[in-house]
């Protein structure tokens, strides 16, 4: 997820950056967070905290407006700085109009994308070319996280041909994950990682075409094209982020 900010007043702008990052939500399943989605009379520092703790990296959207805003001065932005800084989050800041960064805290925080000109101040295609660098900057982040990490202590192991429940990832798949071992006459797909989980169903070569010793490469991807069907794949499926690949022995 990523968490973005906003004065209500620049609403247009909020929308304008939700329709650039779209494909994000619609094909990678990266959510974007705003407080829109607080439900009339929650507790919005609660809200918030959920929103953070889900979050991979703030996006703040910067203008007069925000600054002027008492709340965000004194309530929303504080609070915000301080559960970033806590859970190691990155933050970025577009400015869309002029206004006195500099003399805020935002001041020793890196513009995204390194767009330091207003928004308003640029063309259409322009500032919609910058959104768009914006959302490549934060699917890396979110890439960053997502890429499965490979079971180190798997690797060169000797391993029954039938594994049932094989711990193949060292942490939660933060979403679906496939798993795939090459077996010599191409990669073969094993059960899927559900998200959240570390295991998977996986066959160390077949009865008829292997045998003890033979070694295979073990691989988890993650996909932004839907699922792979079972079999054979001559080559690596195409994948949205890549585990490291080991190296395991039939027993």
């Amino acid at each position: 997820m990523i968490f973005v900010s906003y004065s209500h007043h620049d609403a247009e702008w909020l929308k304008r950056f939700e329709t650039i990052f779209s494909p994000l939500r619609r094909y990678a399943g990266v959510d974007l967070w705003s407080d829109t989605r607080i439900p009339s009379g929650a507790n919005w520092r609660n809200e918030i905290n959920k929103a953070m703790d889900a979050a991979f990296a703030v996006v703040l959207l910067v203008s007069a407006n925000f600054l002027n805003s008492d709340f965000i001065a004194n309530e929303e932005l504080p609070f915000i700085l301080a559960a970033a800084k806590a859970r190691k989050m990155e933050i970025f800041w577009i400015r869309l109009t002029p206004c006195l960064i500099r003399a805020t805290p935002l001041r020793h925080l890196q513009a995204a994308a390194g767009i330091e000109k207003p928004l308003n101040k640029m063309a259409e295609y322009d500032w919609m070319e910058d959104f768009c660098k914006v959302c490549g900057e934060l699917d890396g982040i979110v890439k960053k996280f997502e890429t499965p990490v490979i079971n180190a202590d798997l690797n060169n192991k000797r391993l029954a041909r039938v594994q049932k429940n094989l711990e193949v990832l060292a942490k939660p798949a933060y979403r679906e994950t496939e798993v795939l071992l090459f077996s010599g006459d191409g990669w073969h797909r094993q059960s899927r990682i559900a998200k959240g989980s570390i295991t998977a169903n996986c066959w160390i070569g077949d009865e008829k075409h292997t045998k003890s010793g033979n070694s295979f490469k073990l691989v988890a991807i993650t996909r932004d094209e839907g699922r792979l069907e079972p079999g054979r794949y001559l080559s690596i499926a195409p994948y949205r982020t890549k585990s490291k690949e080991i190296t395991v022995i039939r027993a």
